[in-house]
């Protein structure tokens, strides 16, 4: 049995559902008829993809920020004990 989900991802599933069904399903004849056929199908990108990208990021209310990696620099790494290298201390 699966748990309630929060309002936030209801609404977020039904908004999932519905740019699938409106956007993607019938956008599908054309990502067959731009992807080629042959050789040419492996060397080519649907620009269609692109134009749904835009859509989907467009509907999105969702601030997407980049994620960060743990550099030295960064704050989780500054609290972090640096560990003394005892196995090249002969």
């Amino acid at each position: 049995m699966l748990p309630e989900l929060r309002p936030e991802a209801t609404d977020l599933i039904a908004r999932v559902k519905d740019f699938i069904e409106k956007e993607c399903i019938p956008s599908e004849d054309i990502f067959y008829k731009q992807i080629g056929e042959g050789e040419n199908r492996w060397n080519s990108y649907p620009e269609v993809i692109n134009e749904l990208k835009d859509k989907a990021k467009s509907k999105s209310s969702r601030c997407r920020r980049p994620r960060t990696t743990c550099s030295p620099s960064s704050r989780v790494a500054k609290r972090l004990p640096r560990r003394k290298a005892t196995h090249c201390t002969r």
